[in-house]
């Protein structure tokens, strides 16, 4: 397996670098490139995933983007847009048949 980490793409709304893992479900999650330390604010080693850490340990990261996009909301919800981005062709068609 490899320890790299594949090429970052910017976030449709912000511009902010990007890189995408798999949830545990399977779903696509983005993520900042731009690895964070943070503190471990739980003794729920299930949450961590790792049962090595405990509360107050500094761990380093990626923080899932929908919490610092300044945009996040227009991701939300279905067929909302980022503000500075026009609908997909696809939207358009569909809106012209209408």
């Amino acid at each position: 397996m490899s320890d790299r980490l594949p090429a970052p793409r910017p976030c449709r709304a912000c511009g902010r670098a990007l890189i995408f893992a798999r949830t545990a479900k399977g779903e696509v999650m983005p993520l900042d490139a731009q690895p964070t330390t943070v503190y471990v604010a739980t003794e729920q080693p299930d949450l961590l995933g790792a049962s090595e850490l405990t509360l107050g340990d500094r761990v380093s990261g990626h923080v899932a983007h929908w919490a610092t996009c300044p945009h996040a909301d227009a991701f939300r919800s279905k067929g909302d847009r980022p503000p500075d981005r026009p609908p997909s062709r696809s939207a358009r068609a569909a809106a012209d048949e209408d």
